[in-house]
């Protein structure tokens, strides 16, 4: 985990998890309850909170590849489809629910991953994890694409992202920031 603290101007931290921290988190809750749908969502397909919770079993297509249909909204107005893991869309599949699978209010579900981010920081004896937030997650799943090759261009559909310049500032530059580190750790000679 990477925490970069906020400078003093009331801007936030920034929270880069690692694939394995997603993983972690997903993880934490017991398999098919809401607070593991909710998790699985930010972690594993990128899901804004407000869309973590409108999720309902008629998003989700199995039929060629296993994608969740997300509608346009007023920060993302265009439909777009994410990818999501089999797992996470059969156990939606098998639910006995009509409308969102999660029917709880956003701020309650923001509350899951604050209590789950303490749970997390006594577990590791770390309190960065502390300051993890579902856009913390979200922010993850997009520098883990990034790190894993995915194009740019791809990232930004799935994540309903439209401005190019805006991703390359928040992503994109971060990115190669850490793969220069990583490059320069691998001789002696700097």
């Amino acid at each position: 985990m990477k925490l970069e603290r906020a400078p003093k101007d009331g801007t936030k931290d920034k929270v880069w998890l690692t694939e394995d921290e997603l993983l972690t988190i997903c993880d934490y809750h017991e398999p098919c309850t809401d607070r593991w749908f909710a998790v699985n969502l930010y972690a594993r397909s990128g899901l804004k909170t407000y869309e973590v919770t409108s999720v309902t079993q008629d998003d989700i297509d199995i039929s060629d590849e296993t994608v969740i249909h997300i509608s346009g909204s007023e920060s993302s107005p265009e439909p777009r489809q994410v990818p999501i893991p089999e797992n996470v869309a059969y156990a939606i599949l098998a639910l006995d629910t009509e409308g969102p699978i999660i029917q709880k209010a956003n701020r309650t579900v923001r509350s899951w991953v604050n209590k789950m981010a303490e749970d997390l920081a006594m577990q590791h004896n770390d309190r960065n994890w502390e300051t993890i937030s579902p856009r913390h997650i979200r922010n993850s799943w997009i520098d883990n694409l990034l790190k894993d090759g995915i194009p740019p261009i791809k990232i930004m559909k799935w994540a309903g992202l439209s401005s190019y310049r805006q991703f390359q500032t928040r992503y994109m530059d971060r990115r190669q920031e850490q793969m220069i580190q990583d490059e320069r750790s691998k001789t002696n000679l700097f």
